[in-house]
């Protein structure tokens, strides 16, 4: 389609010559007309017609003279330009057949303003205001070989076909292009569509699906469903595809060639339906999430942005945007950044031990006294407010501020790290518990801490009333620094005695079991007196319980009751013998009756000492032997209880021992 503005006709009509006619004479003066092409068109050597730029080097002729198919070198674009390094072919769509030409006209206004990119504005226009002003020049692989993008590199030789930007591309950029730019740009009715060769960007996608910017002309992606879920139909069923050719209309995916607010797609019934396709423009900042999370946002909606853990929101922006009605949101989309300062305390931090002092430390002190609160003559106290600043090095935390965004120092609280203890000597306050910790401390990348502490102290003054009210005393106000390890010394003797309460409760109750009489029940009997007391040491106390039992004493009633026997047969042998008893008094005569054989009666006489002698020594034997019987079987017996308390007794003592172990760590640790 050629549509020239004006023609210029060259030479006069004021008079013809008699040698030539009138068809003669037009004919000789319409080869000598001059066209005169508008923005958007090439125009041929010959002058006499003009062509659409993207028809250059397309391999048909279409200039009368061939010259579209002359010069069709691929260049590169120079530095000045600032642009990356690829090729371009001349002239541009904007008349322009020089990079020289460029530089002294509205080329350089129109890259400045394309490169203040704002919401209103389509996000790709730079990109395709560079493409209109340097076309993109398509190499064949024959070609490729003499083909640089160096500004510095000779490719005379390098040929292809110049590729303008496409008319989907065209219509979707400049609908949200202003005045200034319109004016500078050719209509889009003159950018060529997809199917004569153009080019377009690859179509962005977002969590791997294809979105679309502005109001989705140009969206290429394949999504077939409307935002109520029903399937789109074929766009040949209600729309001239060939009229809208530009549109790629391909199958039944959505698309946008009516200029709607967003992609659409034709349903079943005929009607026309917004699509669930995501747009671009908006969604969830890198590192970072939105609520509520849709998949487009009506007018006057609203979201709000938060980051994700170890990020922090760009200064400058705003948490919340609202869709406005020109389909724009009223802030732009945020962004978020690694918040270095929480980084480097996690890391700096992580390793560190505040309980452990570091090597070799200087402490410097310096403090003041900013206000006398109160004087109590009486009570000699005194009642200041001091500051007080500290400074030391602590080699562990360094760090290299190049890794952490640059930042050379920063803030913790004075409980994370390690803090010289201080305590007021001659303090008067009962409530007193050191210099506060729990206030921020300055750290620098070179390990330098700085701790300032505000605080109030009582301390005690000596007051020397004698030149009341003319008198002038001098108070001191002292510190002294302790380890941490001796302020824990009162802690564990306060728990030390409360575990010696809580086991002497526990021996109490072991002496009542101990008085108990009766048996255990067989599973207790196993686990206490068997398998615990053979984890304290102290043996299988069962096997010796049943040991026991087994010993009915130390009499042995046999051997008893053969004595008794035998004594009860000396006394048969006694009684056998005659016994005389003559005389009065106190002195009896005794006279025995002589066994038969003996005349004198000598034998019998010695037999029968003898015999009273071996009954005087069985009847004590006896005596004995009946005393030893009865404190045998009054002697107590060892019950089940009784060894339980030994069971229990051994095991309060090691739980006491593991306790005290335990406690001095624990308590310098948690009273850190």
């Amino acid at each position: 389609m050629v549509t020239p503005t004006h023609f210029v006709l060259l030479g006069s009509l004021s008079c013809v010559p008699a040698a030539y006619t009138v068809d003669d004479y037009f004919a000789k003066v319409l080869t000598h007309i001059e066209v005169h092409c508008s923005l958007g068109y090439f125009r041929c050597a010959s002058r006499d017609r003009c062509i659409l730029p993207w028809r250059r080097c397309d391999g048909h002729t279409d200039c009368s003279d061939g010259s579209d198919e002359q010069d069709c070198v691929c260049l590169s674009i120079p530095d000045d330009f600032l642009l990356n390094n690829r090729l371009t072919m001349l002239p541009n769509q904007l008349g322009q057949e020089t990079f020289e030409a460029m530089l002294n006209s509205s080329v350089q206004e129109l890259l400045n303003i394309s490169d203040d990119v704002r919401e209103n504005y389509h996000p790709e226009l730079r990109d395709f205001v560079t493409t209109v002003i340097f076309p993109q020049c398509s190499v064949s692989k024959e070609n490729s070989s003499h083909c640089l993008p160096s500004p510095r590199a000779d490719n005379s030789l390098c040929t292809g076909s110049q590729l303008v930007p496409c008319r989907s591309w065209c219509e979707e950029v400049l609908n949200k292009a202003d005045d200034r730019i319109k004016d500078n740009i050719p209509p889009c009715e003159l950018f060529p569509t997809s199917q004569n060769g153009c080019w377009n960007p690859e179509p962005t996608k977002k969590a791997d699906e294809v979105c679309y910017h502005g109001n989705g002309k140009n969206y290429r992606g394949s999504w077939s469903k409307t935002a109520s879920g029903v399937d789109c139909m074929e766009w040949s069923t209600d729309y001239n595809t060939d009229e809208y050719s530009w549109a790629n209309l391909d199958n039944n995916y959505c698309r946008n060639p009516a200029g709607l607010d967003r992609p659409f797609c034709v349903t079943q019934d005929g009607s026309q339906e917004e699509c669930d396709v995501i747009p671009c423009s908006k969604g969830p900042p890198n590192y970072g999430k939105r609520s509520p999370k849709k998949r487009f946002y009506h007018v006057g909606e609203g979201v709000k942005y938060t980051c994700n853990e170890g990020y922090t929101l760009t200064s400058g922006y705003t948490r919340e945007v609202r869709c406005t009605e020109e389909g724009n949101w009223e802030y732009d989309k945020p962004g978020c950044s690694i918040d270095h300062r929480r980084k480097l305390q996690e890391e700096v931090l992580e390793i560190y031990g505040a309980g452990l002092a570091p090597e070799n430390i200087t402490i410097i002190f310096n403090g003041s006294v900013e206000q006398i609160v109160n004087l109590d003559e009486k009570n000699e106290q005194l009642v200041t407010s001091v500051v007080i600043d500290f400074k030391w090095r602590d080699s562990r935390l360094r760090w290299n501020p190049r890794y952490f965004g640059g930042v050379k120092a920063h803030s913790v609280l004075g409980s994370r790290i390690w803090t010289p203890t201080f305590t007021v000597k001659r303090n008067a306050d009962v409530t007193y518990r050191g210099l506060q910790q729990d206030v921020p401390v300055r750290v620098s990348s070179d390990g330098l801490v700085v701790w300032s502490v505000e605080a109030l102290t009582t301390t005690v003054c000596d007051a020397d009333p004698f030149f009341f009210p003319a008198d002038t005393m001098e108070c001191h106000i002292c510190f002294s620094a302790h380890t941490a390890i001796k302020q824990t010394i009162t802690t564990v003797i306060i728990v030390c005695m409360g575990l010696m309460g809580l086991f002497l409760f526990f021996t109490l109750i072991i002496i009542v079991i101990h008085g108990r009489e009766g048996s255990l029940s067989p599973a207790a009997k196993i686990f206490f007196l068997r398998y615990m007391s053979k984890m304290l040491l102290l043996g299988d106390l069962t096997a010796n319980k049943q040991r026991n039992d087994e010993k009915p004493g130390v009499i042995n009633n046999a051997a008893i009751e053969v004595t008794n026997r035998a004594y009860e047969a000396d006394n048969v042998s006694e009684a056998d013998e005659e016994v005389i008893y003559s005389g009065d008094g106190d002195e009896r005569n005794k006279q025995y009756s002589s066994p038969p054989g003996d005349a004198t009666g000598r034998g019998s006489a010695g037999i029968s000492e003898l015999n009273a002698s071996v009954q005087k020594l069985t009847r004590v034997l006896k005596t004995e032997i009946r005393e030893l019987t009865k404190a045998v079987k009054n002697e107590e017996e060892v019950s089940d209880y009784t060894l339980l308390a030994k069971v229990l007794d051994m095991l309060c003592l090691v739980m006491y021992v593991i306790s005290i172990a335990v406690t001095v760590p624990m308590t310098m640790y948690l009273g850190r």
